[in-house]
């Protein structure tokens, strides 16, 4: 089976040279049925088989590539489908969410992620936001429950091929859309009673007062967002090559 193995995870690299996974749901639910078919039957095929080594390794290698591309396809194909749609975009919502991360603290504002609950749109339920808040100091806590009103914006990134890829950060940290709270519609619904978030967030509010206190907070809890440009550069330069510091 270690063939297989590897020749699945061959078949999840795949999803590097897909240019676009923009099909209708039928078609993609088909292809993608069809495949893991092929897939399972052959792998059974070749287990069960009496073959010769050589034969059974080449089934292998195919049963297990096309199940690494159904795979990573469809998890890709579906986290795609669950972005905010375009007519819940450019529009105010009232929500129940639920803090998920850290807050990342700046002067002008705090940015946050947070998983909606309860939403005045169906289609919001369950959905993961990335929320900004633009006041100077930052009421959110990780774990607590706030009943807000926010404004969704689309998930577009600027259209530079050297920048900073916006929409493939989403998608990799599992954010379905983006926006900002409404400061005159925020009521706190229920405080954390996850001990883990307590202690995350009791924690870098200890921490936020030391010199260094973005290292700390990313060594203990891996909270990275405190750590400042010139701390990223000290970081970045002691891992280079002892040759390239000369």
């Amino acid at each position: 089976m270690f063939v297989w193995t590897l020749a699945f995870l061959a078949g999840c690299c795949s999803i590097l040279f897909i240019p676009s996974l923009s099909f209708d749901v039928i078609i993609f639910s088909t292809l993608c049925v069809m495949l893991a078919a092929l897939g399972l039957s052959i792998t059974v095929f070749s287990i069960l088989s009496d073959r010769p080594s050589a034969f059974k390794t080449k089934l292998l290698t195919l049963g297990g590539l096309c199940l690494g591309i159904v795979w990573t396809s469809s998890n890709a194909y579906w986290q795609l489908q669950r972005q905010i749609p375009e007519p819940l975009n450019n529009q105010a919502h009232i929500i129940d969410a639920e803090v998920i991360g850290l807050p990342a603290i700046y002067p002008e504002y705090c940015q946050f992620t947070a998983q909606i609950q309860q939403a005045n749109e169906v289609t919001l339920l369950g959905r993961v936001l990335r929320l900004k808040f633009y006041q100077s100091e930052c009421p959110f806590e990780l774990g607590e429950v706030w009943q807000m009103q926010i404004k969704l914006k689309p998930i577009h990134g600027p259209i530079n091929m050297a920048g900073f890829d916006l929409e493939r950060f989403y998608f990799e940290q599992g954010i379905d859309g983006r926006g900002y709270v409404r400061d005159d519609f925020l009521e706190l619904k229920s405080q954390a009673t996850n001990p883990i978030h307590q202690f995350r967030q009791t924690t870098r509010d200890h921490l936020n007062h030391l010199n260094n206190a973005g290292i700390f907070q990313a060594l203990l809890i891996g909270e990275k967002s405190s750590i400042t440009q010139p701390q990223k550069e000290l970081l970045l330069f002691f891992k280079r090559p002892m040759d390239s510091r000369l």
